[in-house]
């Protein structure tokens, strides 16, 4: 199924190494999903791995792999991705990553935006 509405509230972005970073689209399921499972508060004091945010996808509707052996290498573009658009950060000397600050502010906003603005919008335009 495609989006027939395509919002980007981040716009491209280069990564140190020249390349660009896809843009984030705030209605889609996919990327609400993620921000929801970055946004739980049980990685807010320690931070999350690549592991935990697989585990927390997998008891979602998030599109990951379906074989576990491939799930690692799925999920590690999306970090790179977060990374690239300053959502997330790494935490030094460690294998873990955190939300900064600008990105809990922007995944929240994305998420309201969804759950809140476009409903009621979609309704006054029917």
């Amino acid at each position: 199924m495609v989006n027939c509405l395509q919002i980007e509230l981040w716009p491209r972005t280069t990564t140190p190494n020249g390349r660009t970073a896809r843009p984030f689209n705030p209605l889609s399921r996919e990327d609400r999903t993620l921000f929801e499972a970055l946004l739980a508060g049980e990685y807010a004091l320690h931070g999350f791995t690549n592991r935990d945010l697989r585990s927390k996808l997998g008891r979602t509707p998030f599109p990951l792999a379906q074989e576990p052996e491939k799930q690692p290498g799925r999920v590690t573009p999306l970090l790179r991705r977060l990374h690239a658009h300053g959502l997330i950060a790494k935490v030094p000397r460690s294998r873990r990553w955190r939300v900064s600050l600008g990105g809990r502010r922007l995944m929240a906003s994305a998420i309201k935006l969804r759950e809140v603005a476009f409903p009621e919008l979609f309704a006054q335009a029917a």
